[in-house]
């Protein structure tokens, strides 16, 4: 299974966007949403003494998804905490200070001041999809130019470059803006809302087949759904929870993209 993934991962274009991925630790808008410049966040840069990754490695694959997995739970944590603010400001309830910033960096992040708009684009990724693309992506970590620059997700720069990140986590939250706010995954971002309002889990295997222009191999979408179901990747995907206010006080993952090699 992965020499075919390999294979195929080598005709394969990524697409990022243009709306100016540059992070920075001094980034107000990501400090506000994504707690990027606390030492939890800080502390997932990978050590790179062992690059390439053995990617036919069970172990590495396993290290490989653990760690994007708990990687993308964090930030689906931090956009479930944004969305009761978004909640607050659909029910009229006042802001204080500190939420109406919030509120603010969230209409920059996303690009968007309509609040219909932002309940589209403020929702969590599909845990098994994310991990599949980062898996196909990068070869299970196994590309030495992306893993060294953490792109694990391929986002293009322009025709001859990647974006470059510091730490995984910041390659989650650029892939999730991407998902959230690119104009392109519009029908993504609509099924998604339909399955939120039908209180069904957030199915990565089905919301898959709306990201196909995510990249040019005509199989994209069909690989994708391969490796969600050969690692069972299926089994990370959840519900949101119905109210939403609660989302502030759940215990945010703690333990998270701490890709390491001993």
């Amino acid at each position: 299974m992965f020499k075919f993934v390999a294979t195929c991962f080598c005709f394969i274009l990524y697409f990022g966007f243009s709306s100016g991925l540059v992070f920075a630790k001094n980034d107000t808008v990501l400090v506000d949403l994504f707690d990027v410049s606390s030492t939890t966040a800080g502390s997932n840069k990978l050590k790179r003494s062992n690059w390439p990754l053995n990617a036919k490695s069970s172990k590495n694959r396993k290290e490989f998804i653990d760690s994007v997995t708990s990687a993308v739970r964090y930030i689906n944590q931090k956009i479930l905490w944004q969305r009761t603010i978004l909640e607050k400001k659909k029910n009229k309830i006042p802001l204080n200070a500190k939420e109406q910033k919030i509120y603010i960096s969230i209409c920059k992040f996303y690009m968007s001041k309509n609040l219909d708009e932002l309940f589209l684009r403020v929702a969590p990724v599909p845990v098994s999809m994310a991990v599949a693309q980062a898996s196909l992506e990068s070869g299970f970590g196994s590309n030495r130019h992306m893993s060294q620059i953490n792109a694990y997700f391929g986002l293009v720069k322009d025709a001859k470059h990647l974006y470059k990140f510091d730490t995984l986590l910041e390659s989650v939250i650029a892939y999730s803006k991407t998902i959230n706010a690119n104009k392109m995954y519009r029908k993504f971002r609509e099924k998604r809302a339909k399955t939120i309002c039908d209180n069904q889990k957030i199915d990565g295997m089905q919301l898959s087949k709306f990201i196909g222009n995510y990249g040019a191999n005509p199989r994209y979408v069909k690989l994708l759904c391969n490796l969600i179901r050969n690692y069972k990747l299926d089994s990370l995907d959840s519900k949101i929870p119905p109210n939403l206010v609660r989302a502030a006080n759940y215990r945010i993952v703690k333990k998270h993209a701490k890709f390491t090699h001993e």
